[in-house]
């Protein structure tokens, strides 16, 4: 089921990653979303991950009357922008789910819930060194049972 959210005018989005859809995105925003690196790129930028989310939803705004900014408004308010980002994450888990992408799945997976848990500490200095944390976490907790299995580090 495609994932969605609310911007601050109440107009609510679909959010549905296909194949089909990727491309299309990967044409306007040099991002593959199976290649880790860019994953990487991509989950530590917010700013990034509203772009990816404004080229999936951008035929349903403009239908709308939307422009891209007025979209960027419409994410201005307290948890609207975390609400895109919490939907898109949670759509590119059912994304990986799919295509059967478990190591990206669990990345993605780990981060959202990381996100979630320290989203509190916005207002702390922390915040950031805790999202790469957590990042890399993510990355190595995939990546060490894949090491021992294949005796590579």
């Amino acid at each position: 089921m495609p994932e969605k959210f609310t911007d601050n005018k109440e107009k609510t989005y679909v959010l549905t990653l296909t194949l089909g859809k990727t491309r299309e995105v990967r044409a306007k925003l040099p991002c593959d979303l199976f290649n880790e690196n860019d994953w990487k790129l991509l989950m530590s930028s917010l700013a990034d991950r509203l772009a990816y989310i404004w080229w999936l939803v951008a035929d349903q705004a403009r239908e709308d009357g939307i422009s891209l900014e007025q979209f960027e408004q419409r994410l201005i308010g307290k948890g609207v922008a975390d609400g895109a980002s919490d939907a898109f994450l949670a759509e590119l888990v059912n994304f990986y789910r799919a295509y059967d992408q478990t190591k990206l799945m669990t990345m993605t997976m780990q981060l959202s819930k990381a996100m979630k848990t320290e989203r509190k500490m916005t207002h702390s200095d922390r915040f950031e060194q805790v999202i790469e944390h957590a990042i890399n976490g993510a990355m190595s907790s995939v990546l060490q049972p894949t090491q021992e299995l294949t005796g590579t580090t």
